[in-house]
């Protein structure tokens, strides 16, 4: 069994007082895998947020009381600390969360890697501790279905996969050779970013070595389902950054496609206006105006494309690049708590009905009841949908999207349509088009295919 650990931390703990007061060896080696576990708990938890900056990460006692031990797991906490490999959030409620930690910066630049479990006693103890896991968390059939359906993936060892994409556009001649794309990316690229792309990276190619669910369970990437409040569920296959998604296949081979919903967020969000301005009754006309836009706009999945054209943001975001950057500032301006920023002000001009609702739940319920609102009625279809697909074919929930082969993309899509006519069928009627909401696109990528066999 295998753990992350940080470059030389054997040499690193020389320095650590406690780990020196260790007598037999065994107990050291003991010493080290914990050290390792809590390593691993709080970098594979990290990359569940999917993010390249640290976050803190909340571990319950509990947990560590189980796998590390009560009498020691404080130890390991404050041995790491004092050797600048985690940094932790003191802060915790007795009730409602936990302490939080996270790997420093400082640890990310020396390096991740993976080790042996040194100790047959760490080893049977965190043996026993994932296959009791593993048997809690497969008795709720969507996370047994999520993680048999991780277990079909194959990541193509090609790192140019992923560097091609975050070499800096504008400084890759064409073409280019692999050593000579290595050596830009080197040059160019934060050295903090690479280590993270490299080490979770070479940690999925251990996927392709195993098609036993418990055995992928207990890889050192693998982190256990969860769902939290809002209905969404996190689970390894979504925290995968985009540009290492591209770099999967199925075991069989088979490229991978996804089915999912144009401008997710404020399409949902749309309709859920719409049905709370029906609820009232007869409608004003100007209401009426901005019901019909925001319908059409829906149904031709093109509200962030009109948010950018009706807007003094056109020319701003015209490039492709940009134009990612343009739903990010559309999300944070929803979602978000300063309601005077310039996109909300745009977006109060185009759509004046729609953001006074939208301020309303704000100012009643607080800004996080915007986004937990757009996640639930996310939830409610995706989710739903995903319980309802077939068994025996490949598929994986991404919060808004459904990855799947090309041969099963349009049964995705017409459940989609269904459950989303079962929920809004009030705002849709059945005669009306919605090929034009999901849209099915490739997820491997040029290199991925072209290197898969």
């Amino acid at each position: 069994m295998n753990l992350y650990s940080i470059n030389r931390l054997l040499d690193l703990l020389k320095e650590d007082s406690f780990y020196l007061s260790i007598k037999k060896n065994e107990n050291r080696a003991l010493y080290y895998d914990k050290c390792n576990w809590f390593i691993s708990e709080v970098y594979r938890l990290s990359n569940a947020d999917n993010k390249d900056k640290n976050l803190f990460q909340n571990i319950h006692t509990d947990t560590l009381k189980q796998v590390l031990g009560g009498r020691y797991y404080k130890q390991v906490i404050a041995t790491l600390k004092s050797l600048e490999i985690i940094l932790i959030n003191d802060k915790y409620s007795s009730t409602n969360f936990s302490k939080s930690y996270a790997i420093s910066d400082k640890a990310i630049m020396i390096g991740i890697k993976k080790v042996e479990i040194q100790s047959y006693r760490f080893k049977k103890t965190y043996s026993n501790y994932l296959q009791k896991d593993y048997k809690e968390i497969i008795k709720i059939d969507v996370f047994k279905k999520i993680i048999e359906n991780i277990t079909k993936l194959y990541v193509v060892n090609n790192p140019v996969n992923y560097l091609a994409k975050i070499l800096p556009k504008t400084s890759a001649p064409k073409p280019i050779s692999n050593s000579d794309l290595l050596n830009l990316w080197f040059e160019e690229t934060n050295m903090l970013k690479f280590n993270r792309y490299s080490a979770y990276f070479d940690s999925f190619k251990e996927l392709n070595n195993h098609s036993d669910p418990l055995e992928v369970y207990k890889l050192p990437v693998f982190f256990k389902p969860k769902r939290v409040e809002s209905g969404r569920i996190y689970h390894l296959g979504a925290s995968v950054p985009k540009y290492i998604r591209e770099c999967f296949v199925t075991k069989k081979k088979e490229i991978i496609y996804e089915v999912d919903m144009a401008s997710a967020q404020p399409s949902i969000l749309f309709l859920e206006w719409m049905r709370s301005l029906r609820s009232k009754g007869a409608l004003k006309p100007a209401e009426n105006a901005e019901y019909e836009l925001c319908r059409g706009l829906f149904l031709e999945g093109g509200i962030y494309a009109y948010i950018r054209d009706n807007s003094n943001y056109h020319s701003q975001f015209k490039s492709e690049e940009k134009y990612g950057k343009l739903k990010e500032q559309i999300l944070t301006s929803l979602n978000g708590k300063n309601d005077i920023a310039p996109f909300v002000v745009a977006l109060k001009e185009l759509f004046p009905h729609f953001m006074k609702w939208v301020i309303d739940i704000k100012e009643k319920e607080g800004h996080k009841r915007v986004s937990n609102i757009g996640q639930s009625a996310e939830a409610n279809i995706f989710v739903e949908v995903y319980k309802r697909l077939p068994d025996d074919i490949f598929s994986l929930i991404i919060h808004d999207c459904i990855l799947t082969t090309k041969e099963n993309t349009k049964l995705v899509r017409r459940l989609l349509v269904e459950r989303l006519r079962e929920l809004y069928g009030d705002i849709i009627p059945s005669g009306e088009s919605l090929e034009k909401v999901f849209k099915i696109e490739k997820v491997s990528n040029e290199y991925t295919i072209k290197s898969k066999v």
